[in-house]
C-alpha cells in the first residue's frame, strides 16, 4: 500500500503540473487570439492545427527524445500534447 501511495503521489504531481502548464498556455493563446484577431488568430490556429494533426503519443515521445529523459521534460511533453 505504501508503494502504491508513493507512486500515486508522483503520478498525480506530473498530471497536475502538466495540466496547469497546458491550461496556462491555452488561456493565454486563446485570449490573444480572441482579442487581437486577424492574422494573429490565423497563425495561432494554423500552429494548433499542425499540433493536433500529429498523434499525441508520437509528439510526446519526440519532445522527450529531443529534450532528454527527465520527469520535467515529460511534464512539458504532456502539456504540449494537451
Amino acid at each position: 500500500m505504501s508503494r502504491l501511495i508513493v507512486g500515486a503521489r508522483v503520478s498525480l504531481m506530473v498530471g497536475l503540473i502538466a495540466t496547469v502548464i497546458s491550461l496556462a498556455f491555452g488561456v493565454v493563446l486563446g485570449a490573444v487570439s480572441g482579442y487581437v484577431g486577424g492574422w494573429v488568430d490565423d497563425v495561432i490556429m494554423r500552429v494548433m492545427d499542425v499540433i493536433l494533426a500529429l498523434p499525441g503519443i508520437l509528439l510526446a515521445i519526440a519532445i522527450v527524445a529531443a529534450l532528454g529523459p527527465n520527469i520535467v521534460n515529460a511534464m512539458i511533453a504532456i502539456a504540449v500534447v494537451r
